[in-house]
Protein backbone atom coordinates (compact mmCIF):
# COMPACT_ATOMS: atom_id res chain seq x y z
CA UNK A 1 0.00 0.00 0.00
CA UNK A 2 1.16 3.19 -1.00
CA UNK A 3 0.25 6.68 1.45
CA UNK A 4 1.38 9.83 0.85
CA UNK A 5 1.88 11.98 3.92
CA UNK A 6 2.75 15.65 4.10
CA UNK A 7 5.17 15.52 6.33
CA UNK A 8 6.79 19.61 7.23
CA UNK A 9 10.01 20.66 7.59
CA UNK A 10 10.02 24.09 8.81
CA UNK A 11 12.92 26.16 7.75
CA UNK A 12 13.64 29.33 10.22
CA UNK A 13 15.84 31.80 8.93
CA UNK A 14 17.01 34.93 10.96
CA UNK A 15 18.69 37.77 9.91
CA UNK A 16 19.27 41.36 11.03
CA UNK A 17 17.17 44.44 8.88
CA UNK A 18 16.99 48.25 9.14
CA UNK A 19 13.53 48.13 9.81
CA UNK A 20 13.44 45.41 12.37
CA UNK A 21 17.16 44.13 14.68
CA UNK A 22 15.22 41.02 15.37
CA UNK A 23 12.75 39.17 13.44
CA UNK A 24 12.28 36.03 12.26
CA UNK A 25 11.21 35.31 8.15
CA UNK A 26 10.89 32.23 5.94
CA UNK A 27 13.29 33.74 3.35
CA UNK A 28 15.84 32.99 0.81
CA UNK A 29 18.75 34.19 1.40
CA UNK A 30 22.18 33.88 3.00
CA UNK A 31 21.83 31.50 6.65
CA UNK A 32 22.38 32.29 9.81
CA UNK A 33 20.30 30.41 11.80
CA UNK A 34 18.52 27.30 10.04
CA UNK A 35 15.60 25.40 12.33
CA UNK A 36 14.47 21.35 10.92
CA UNK A 37 11.43 19.83 12.63
CA UNK A 38 9.31 17.21 11.36
CA UNK A 39 5.60 17.97 11.68
CA UNK A 40 5.36 14.28 13.35
CA UNK A 41 8.07 13.09 15.83
CA UNK A 42 6.34 9.74 15.61
CA UNK A 43 4.63 7.58 13.20
CA UNK A 44 3.40 4.03 12.45
CA UNK A 45 3.32 2.05 9.47
CA UNK A 46 2.67 -1.44 8.10
CA UNK A 47 5.08 -3.67 6.28
CA UNK A 48 4.83 -2.61 2.74
CA UNK A 49 3.71 1.09 3.57
CA UNK A 50 5.28 3.86 1.60
CA UNK A 51 5.55 7.37 2.71
CA UNK A 52 7.08 10.69 0.89
CA UNK A 53 8.56 13.41 2.55
CA UNK A 54 8.16 16.87 1.57
CA UNK A 55 9.54 19.69 2.18
CA UNK A 56 6.61 22.20 2.85
CA UNK A 57 8.05 25.38 4.50
CA UNK A 58 11.41 26.92 3.31
CA UNK A 59 13.92 26.99 0.36
CA UNK A 60 13.42 23.49 -1.46
CA UNK A 61 16.62 24.59 -3.11
CA UNK A 62 18.90 23.71 -0.12
CA UNK A 63 19.84 19.73 0.25
CA UNK A 64 18.61 17.34 2.50
CA UNK A 65 20.07 14.46 3.40
CA UNK A 66 17.98 11.64 5.26
CA UNK A 67 19.60 8.58 6.57
CA UNK A 68 18.02 5.56 8.74
CA UNK A 69 19.12 3.65 11.83
CA UNK A 70 17.74 0.37 11.07
CA UNK A 71 17.80 0.10 6.81
CA UNK A 72 16.42 -3.64 7.76
CA UNK A 73 13.31 -2.19 9.20
CA UNK A 74 12.95 0.82 7.83
CA UNK A 75 14.76 2.36 4.04
CA UNK A 76 14.76 5.99 3.38
CA UNK A 77 16.09 7.81 0.01
CA UNK A 78 17.87 11.16 -0.27
CA UNK A 79 14.60 12.56 -1.66
CA UNK A 80 13.02 11.46 0.88
CA UNK A 81 11.26 8.29 0.44
CA UNK A 82 10.64 5.82 2.74
CA UNK A 83 9.61 2.29 2.43
CA UNK A 84 8.55 0.43 5.32
CA UNK A 85 10.75 -3.24 4.99
CA UNK A 86 9.91 -5.52 7.90
CA UNK A 87 8.40 -5.41 11.48
CA UNK A 88 10.64 -2.91 14.20
CA UNK A 89 11.69 0.35 14.74
CA UNK A 90 13.88 3.14 13.05
CA UNK A 91 14.51 6.25 13.40
CA UNK A 92 15.19 8.80 10.71
CA UNK A 93 17.51 11.40 10.41
CA UNK A 94 17.24 14.44 8.62
CA UNK A 95 19.95 16.86 8.02
CA UNK A 96 20.25 20.68 6.57
CA UNK A 97 22.53 23.12 6.93
CA UNK A 98 23.77 22.03 10.28
CA UNK A 99 20.33 21.57 11.69
CA UNK A 100 19.28 18.06 12.82
CA UNK A 101 15.40 16.69 12.91
CA UNK A 102 14.54 12.95 14.26
CA UNK A 103 11.91 10.23 12.89
CA UNK A 104 11.11 7.53 14.95
CA UNK A 105 9.18 5.05 13.11
CA UNK A 106 7.64 2.04 14.41
CA UNK A 107 6.44 -0.71 11.61
CA UNK A 108 4.08 -3.78 11.93
CA UNK A 109 2.64 -6.28 9.87
CA UNK A 110 -1.04 -5.52 8.65
CA UNK A 111 -3.61 -7.57 10.32
CA UNK A 112 -4.85 -10.76 7.52
CA UNK A 113 -7.74 -13.43 8.08
CA UNK A 114 -7.27 -16.68 5.97
CA UNK A 115 -9.96 -19.07 5.55
CA UNK A 116 -9.00 -22.34 4.86
CA UNK A 117 -11.00 -24.90 3.41
CA UNK A 118 -10.12 -27.77 1.89
CA UNK A 119 -12.04 -27.53 -1.15
CA UNK A 120 -15.04 -25.16 -2.41
CA UNK A 121 -17.57 -27.66 -3.65
CA UNK A 122 -18.95 -29.98 -1.25
CA UNK A 123 -22.18 -32.66 -1.14
CA UNK A 124 -25.31 -31.93 0.32
CA UNK A 125 -25.71 -33.01 3.78
CA UNK A 126 -21.40 -32.97 4.25
CA UNK A 127 -19.32 -31.81 7.31
CA UNK A 128 -17.43 -28.77 6.63
CA UNK A 129 -14.50 -28.06 8.88
CA UNK A 130 -12.28 -25.29 8.14
CA UNK A 131 -9.76 -23.01 10.07
CA UNK A 132 -9.59 -19.08 10.29
CA UNK A 133 -5.85 -17.92 10.34
CA UNK A 134 -5.57 -14.44 12.07
CA UNK A 135 -1.90 -12.94 11.55
CA UNK A 136 -1.14 -11.33 13.70
CA UNK A 137 -2.55 -13.73 16.60
CA UNK A 138 -5.93 -12.23 18.00
CA UNK A 139 -8.13 -14.21 20.51
CA UNK A 140 -10.79 -12.03 19.30
CA UNK A 141 -12.76 -13.26 15.44
CA UNK A 142 -15.98 -14.04 14.90
CA UNK A 143 -17.40 -15.85 12.03
CA UNK A 144 -20.64 -16.24 10.33
CA UNK A 145 -21.89 -18.06 7.81
CA UNK A 146 -25.01 -17.06 4.88
CA UNK A 147 -26.67 -20.07 3.87
CA UNK A 148 -28.95 -20.67 0.37
CA UNK A 149 -31.79 -20.33 2.39
CA UNK A 150 -34.28 -17.39 2.35
CA UNK A 151 -32.26 -16.17 -0.74
CA UNK A 152 -29.26 -15.98 1.49
CA UNK A 153 -30.15 -14.14 3.88
CA UNK A 154 -29.73 -16.27 6.73
CA UNK A 155 -27.17 -16.45 9.01
CA UNK A 156 -25.95 -19.43 10.70
CA UNK A 157 -23.73 -19.27 14.35
CA UNK A 158 -20.94 -21.71 13.72
CA UNK A 159 -19.39 -23.56 16.59
CA UNK A 160 -15.70 -24.71 16.75
CA UNK A 161 -15.67 -23.62 12.61
CA UNK A 162 -17.60 -26.93 11.84
CA UNK A 163 -20.69 -26.39 9.28
CA UNK A 164 -23.32 -29.04 8.36
CA UNK A 165 -24.72 -28.47 5.29
CA UNK A 166 -27.85 -28.82 5.62
CA UNK A 167 -29.35 -26.68 2.03
CA UNK A 168 -27.89 -27.14 -1.61
CA UNK A 169 -26.35 -23.82 -2.90
CA UNK A 170 -23.98 -21.24 -2.11
CA UNK A 171 -22.29 -20.21 1.60
CA UNK A 172 -20.32 -17.48 2.44
CA UNK A 173 -18.53 -17.82 5.56
CA UNK A 174 -17.54 -14.45 6.49
CA UNK A 175 -14.50 -13.93 9.52
CA UNK A 176 -14.03 -10.17 11.25
CA UNK A 177 -11.77 -9.43 13.51
CA UNK A 178 -11.01 -5.41 14.47
CA UNK A 179 -11.35 -3.64 11.11
CA UNK A 180 -10.67 -6.40 8.61
CA UNK A 181 -13.44 -8.52 7.00
CA UNK A 182 -12.24 -12.03 4.77
CA UNK A 183 -15.30 -13.82 3.03
CA UNK A 184 -15.02 -16.78 1.40
CA UNK A 185 -17.85 -19.01 -0.66
CA UNK A 186 -18.58 -22.89 -0.97
CA UNK A 187 -21.27 -25.17 -2.64
CA UNK A 188 -23.17 -27.69 -1.32
CA UNK A 189 -23.95 -29.58 -4.44
CA UNK A 190 -27.33 -32.04 -5.03
CA UNK A 191 -28.16 -33.20 -8.38
CA UNK A 192 -32.27 -33.34 -7.92
CA UNK A 193 -32.37 -29.96 -6.03
CA UNK A 194 -29.96 -28.21 -8.71
CA UNK A 195 -31.38 -29.30 -11.57
CA UNK A 196 -34.86 -28.95 -10.49
CA UNK A 197 -33.83 -24.82 -10.03
CA UNK A 198 -31.92 -25.01 -13.64
CA UNK A 199 -35.73 -25.77 -14.70
CA UNK A 200 -37.15 -23.42 -12.69
CA UNK A 201 -35.06 -20.19 -13.11
CA UNK A 202 -35.03 -21.37 -17.35
CA UNK A 203 -39.21 -21.13 -17.20
CA UNK A 204 -38.95 -18.10 -15.06
CA UNK A 205 -37.35 -16.43 -18.11
CA UNK A 206 -39.48 -17.77 -20.10
CA UNK A 207 -42.94 -16.39 -18.73
CA UNK A 208 -41.16 -13.01 -18.41
CA UNK A 209 -41.46 -12.53 -21.89
CA UNK A 210 -44.83 -14.05 -21.88
CA UNK A 211 -43.22 -17.46 -23.58
CA UNK A 212 -45.43 -20.67 -22.58
CA UNK A 213 -43.19 -22.73 -19.68
CA UNK A 214 -41.41 -25.69 -20.77
CA UNK A 215 -42.81 -29.13 -19.38
CA UNK A 216 -40.60 -32.07 -17.54
CA UNK A 217 -39.40 -34.54 -19.66
CA UNK A 218 -37.91 -38.04 -18.33
CA UNK A 219 -36.58 -39.07 -21.73
CA UNK A 220 -34.84 -35.63 -22.25
CA UNK A 221 -33.29 -35.82 -18.55
CA UNK A 222 -31.87 -39.09 -19.20
CA UNK A 223 -30.20 -37.48 -22.80
CA UNK A 224 -29.02 -34.76 -20.65
CA UNK A 225 -27.27 -36.67 -17.97
CA UNK A 226 -25.59 -38.93 -20.55
CA UNK A 227 -24.44 -35.52 -22.65
CA UNK A 228 -23.19 -34.22 -19.06
CA UNK A 229 -21.05 -36.98 -18.08
CA UNK A 230 -19.63 -36.46 -21.99
CA UNK A 231 -18.74 -33.35 -22.14
CA UNK A 232 -16.34 -33.19 -18.81
CA UNK A 233 -13.97 -34.53 -21.16
CA UNK A 234 -15.02 -33.35 -24.61
CA UNK A 235 -16.67 -30.55 -24.28
CA UNK A 236 -18.62 -30.06 -27.67
CA UNK A 237 -21.52 -30.43 -29.13
CA UNK A 238 -20.26 -34.04 -30.57
CA UNK A 239 -20.12 -36.69 -28.86
CA UNK A 240 -16.69 -38.33 -27.86
CA UNK A 241 -17.19 -40.78 -30.63
CA UNK A 242 -17.68 -38.45 -33.20
CA UNK A 243 -21.14 -38.32 -33.59
CA UNK A 244 -23.95 -35.92 -33.29
CA UNK A 245 -25.00 -35.17 -29.80
CA UNK A 246 -28.58 -36.13 -31.37
CA UNK A 247 -27.57 -39.64 -30.42
CA UNK A 248 -28.05 -39.46 -26.99
CA UNK A 249 -31.15 -38.43 -27.51
CA UNK A 250 -31.84 -41.51 -29.57
CA UNK A 251 -29.86 -43.44 -27.01
CA UNK A 252 -32.59 -42.02 -24.39
CA UNK A 253 -35.42 -42.99 -26.15
CA UNK A 254 -36.42 -39.23 -26.75
CA UNK A 255 -39.85 -38.84 -29.19
CA UNK A 256 -38.52 -37.35 -32.25
CA UNK A 257 -38.98 -33.60 -32.60
CA UNK A 258 -37.06 -30.55 -33.13
CA UNK A 259 -34.13 -31.00 -30.39
CA UNK A 260 -31.54 -28.84 -28.85
CA UNK A 261 -28.94 -28.70 -26.06
CA UNK A 262 -27.17 -25.80 -23.92
CA UNK A 263 -24.02 -27.07 -22.71
CA UNK A 264 -21.69 -25.36 -19.62
CA UNK A 265 -18.93 -26.05 -17.79
CA UNK A 266 -17.79 -24.96 -13.96
CA UNK A 267 -20.31 -22.89 -13.05
CA UNK A 268 -20.82 -23.29 -9.08
CA UNK A 269 -24.60 -22.23 -9.15
CA UNK A 270 -28.10 -22.47 -11.24
CA UNK A 271 -28.06 -18.43 -10.67
CA UNK A 272 -24.44 -18.79 -12.27
CA UNK A 273 -25.17 -20.91 -15.34
CA UNK A 274 -28.42 -19.86 -16.06
CA UNK A 275 -27.00 -15.69 -15.58
CA UNK A 276 -23.98 -16.91 -18.18
CA UNK A 277 -26.21 -18.82 -20.49
CA UNK A 278 -28.74 -15.80 -20.86
CA UNK A 279 -25.53 -13.24 -21.42
CA UNK A 280 -25.18 -15.64 -24.24
CA UNK A 281 -27.15 -14.70 -27.68
CA UNK A 282 -27.46 -18.27 -29.06
CA UNK A 283 -27.52 -20.08 -25.55
CA UNK A 284 -30.41 -17.35 -24.76
CA UNK A 285 -32.70 -17.97 -27.97
CA UNK A 286 -32.56 -21.48 -27.19
CA UNK A 287 -33.81 -21.18 -23.81
CA UNK A 288 -36.21 -18.70 -24.69
CA UNK A 289 -37.28 -20.79 -28.23
CA UNK A 290 -40.89 -20.84 -28.20
CA UNK A 291 -41.24 -23.67 -30.25
CA UNK A 292 -39.81 -25.42 -27.55
CA UNK A 293 -41.66 -27.29 -25.44
CA UNK A 294 -39.97 -30.54 -23.38
CA UNK A 295 -36.52 -29.96 -21.19
CA UNK A 296 -34.63 -31.93 -19.72
CA UNK A 297 -31.64 -31.34 -17.09
CA UNK A 298 -28.48 -33.32 -16.56
CA UNK A 299 -25.90 -31.87 -14.37
CA UNK A 300 -22.32 -34.02 -13.41
CA UNK A 301 -19.86 -33.10 -10.68
CA UNK A 302 -16.63 -34.72 -11.32
CA UNK A 303 -13.77 -35.84 -8.43
CA UNK A 304 -12.19 -32.23 -8.33
CA UNK A 305 -15.65 -30.61 -7.63
CA UNK A 306 -15.94 -29.04 -11.39
CA UNK A 307 -20.16 -29.11 -12.37
CA UNK A 308 -20.73 -29.78 -15.91
CA UNK A 309 -24.49 -28.69 -16.91
CA UNK A 310 -26.66 -29.73 -20.08
CA UNK A 311 -30.15 -28.89 -21.37
CA UNK A 312 -31.94 -30.75 -23.71
CA UNK A 313 -34.83 -29.30 -25.53
CA UNK A 314 -37.84 -30.74 -27.67
CA UNK A 315 -40.34 -28.68 -29.74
Amino acid sequence: MIKIVFVSFIILFSFASAACSSMQYVVVGSLEQTTLEFKDTEMLLNVGDTVYLYLTQGDAGHELAFESSNESVVEVTQDGTITAIAKGNAVITSQMNGAVAHLKITVIAPKTINIVLERNIYSLGDIVEFDVIVSPESKSCDVSVTCPESGGSLIKAVLNNSLVLDCAGLYVISAVSGDVLVSTQLVAFDLESFANEVFELTNNEREALSLDPLEHDEDLNKAASIRALEISTHFSHTRPDGSSFATAYFEAEVIPGRWGENLAACQKTPQEVIQDWMESESHRAAMLNPEYLYMGVGIFMDDEGNIFWTQAFRG
